[in-house]
This record gives structure tokens, C-alpha cells and sequence, in this order.
């Protein structure tokens, strides 16, 4: 996914283990992490976000779902 919204740039992960996306999230550095516990689906997805400007990342959002990649949206307000 490239997506640009509100001077951010979106780039999307996906795992297929709570162990890889937890090795993922130790090892990125970023001043904030998102992590809703308690989804539960077989594939683990890591939305990160940067800025579209200075390339520094903004936060992560970190979950697990059954749905695939393309039927996940997230929506900015």
C-alpha cells in the first residue's frame, strides 16, 4: 500500500507468526507503538507510519486479523 494522508506515508507489513511481528516491533525503533491485544486472526499486520516530509516515523499500529490485506482499511479523522 502507498498511501499519502495528511503528510504521512503508510507502509504496511504482514506476518504470518505473533513471533515474527513481536521481533519486528523489538527490533523498529519509534517514539510510538500502537498495540491492540486481544485480536485474534491468523495473519499479523504492522502499519507504519511515517512522515511524508522528513522520512522519521510517527507511530506503529500493530494487530492480528483473518482478514486479508486487501479488505483491511483504515481510516484517518
Amino acid at each position: 500500500m502507498n498511501i499519502i494522508v495528511r503528510n504521512l506515508y503508510v507502509k504496511e507489513f504482514c506476518f504470518g507468526s505473533f513471533r515474527e511481528q513481536t521481533l519486528f516491533l523489538d527490533n523498529i525503533n519509534s517514539p510510538q507503538k500502537i498495540v491492540l491485544e486481544n485480536t485474534y486472526g491468523e495473519l499479523y499486520y504492522c502499519y507504519v507510519f511515517y512522515n511524508s516530509i522528513a522520512q522519521e516515523k510517527e507511530f506503529i499500529l500493530s494487530f492480528s486479523s483473518d482478514s486479508a490485506k486487501e479488505n483491511i482499511n483504515i481510516c484517518f479523522g
